[in-house]
This record gives structure tokens, C-alpha cells and sequence, in this order.
């Protein structure tokens, strides 16, 4: 009950017995049913994983096993069997070994930390962008040039966006149109900035 309502996916898997259990929190973690497990529930999970994780997953959890550890943690994404979203767990697995070190048997649980890895994403993200603002302020207040100081802050929002060009536009004609002044590309990427020189607001965007 504890593990359900804290979110926890249980399995394990008696080497002795040859039998594998799980509760149903695993279940909705990988979007998969009793049914489907029941098969053969090891490449039934696997098959849940994703392609750019797979291959360290397994390689990692069968040497787990042949070498002779005792716990391991690692952290994977899956693809989830009904929304097809991309999830983040954690992994923690348990060995039990009898005097040979073979194992006789697996505990393992996982826990669904994509919000969380998106929150610290999201803080990440922001810590980068008053870093950004904090560099481009000063910048913009010291003695060099008006063109020295744009190209600096046009380089900055290049790297910090990576994209592959950013612009600057000002307002003409009376604030009836934007002309693009500044532009700043990455290496291989053709410049723009003579075909934007009269941008209407009212007939162009």
C-alpha cells in the first residue's frame, strides 16, 4: 500500500523459482497490463525503453549481475505504452546472492522523476537567462562602441537560443514598418539582412 501511494514500481524476479511479481504502480509507470508482463517480463520491460538508452540499460544491469554488486542505481527514459510520452526513472536494484555469488534473487524499484527533471530543467533554465540579462547589462553600459556592444549581445542571445540566426529590428517610417539593422549567423548559415530592410506592419505581418 505505501509503495502504491507513494508512486514506487515494485518487481521482482526468484532466480530459484523461476517466478517474477510486480505491483501495479510498475504497471502504470510503463503503460503495460498483468497480461503482457506475465510473458516474459525482463524483455517485456526492455522493449519499453528507449532506443537511446537501451543498450547502456541492459549492458549496465547484466554486469550488475555478473560481477557480483550487490545494489545499483541508474536513472533511464522509457517510452510509456499508452501516451507514447517519454518518461525519466530512477532505478534502484537489489541483488540477493547465495555463496557463489550467483544470484538467486532480483528486487527492483523505479520511480517516475520527469517532473522533477523538468523543474530543475525549468530552474536551470532560468538561472541561465538572469545570468544572460545580468552579462548584457553590463555590456551595454561600458565604453565601447554602439556596434562592439550589439554584436556582444547578439552573440550572447545566439549561444544562450541556439539557433541559427538572431536579428535585430527597428522601427521606420513613422513606426509603420521595421527594418532589420543587425543580424548575427552561425558558421554556414547565409545572412538575410538585405531582404528585410522594409518589413510593413500592416501588410507583411
Amino acid at each position: 500500500i505505501i509503495a502504491e501511494k507513494s508512486h514506487i514500481g515494485i518487481w521482482e524476479m526468484d532466480y530459484i523459482r523461476n517466478k517474477s511479481t510486480w505491483n501495479n504502480e510498475l504497471l502504470n509507470q510503463y503503460g503495460t497490463n498483468d497480461k503482457e508482463m506475465s510473458v516474459e517480463p525482463l524483455r517485456h520491460l526492455i522493449d519499453y525503453m528507449h532506443p537511446e538508452d537501451k543498450d547502456a540499460v541492459v549492458s549496465k544491469t547484466y554486469n550488475f549481475i555478473a560481477l557480483g554488486g550487490d545494489i545499483i542505481e541508474f536513472e533511464f527514459r522509457i517510452i510509456h505504452g499508452l501516451s507514447q510520452e517519454t518518461r525519466i526513472l530512477k532505478a534502484l536494484i537489489i541483488a540477493e546472492r547465495n555463496s557463489d555469488k550467483k544470484v538467486t534473487k532480483l528486487i527492483g524499484t523505479n520511480i517516475d522523476i520527469t517532473e522533477k527533471k523538468l523543474q530543475e530543467k525549468t530552474l536551470e533554465n532560468h538561472l541561465k537567462q538572469q545570468e544572460l540579462l545580468a552579462e548584457i547589462s553590463l555590456e551595454i553600459n561600458n565604453s565601447a562602441s554602439l556596434n562592439e556592444r550589439i554584436n556582444f549581445v547578439l552573440n550572447k542571445m545566439l549561444i544562450h537560443t541556439e539557433a541559427s540566426r538572431v536579428y535585430i529590428f527597428e522601427n521606420i517610417d513613422n513606426g509603420r514598418a521595421c527594418s532589420n539593422t543587425f543580424e548575427l549567423c552561425r558558421p554556414g548559415i547565409s545572412p538575410i539582412i538585405g531582404k528585410q530592410k522594409y518589413i510593413s506592419y500592416i501588410d507583411d505581418i
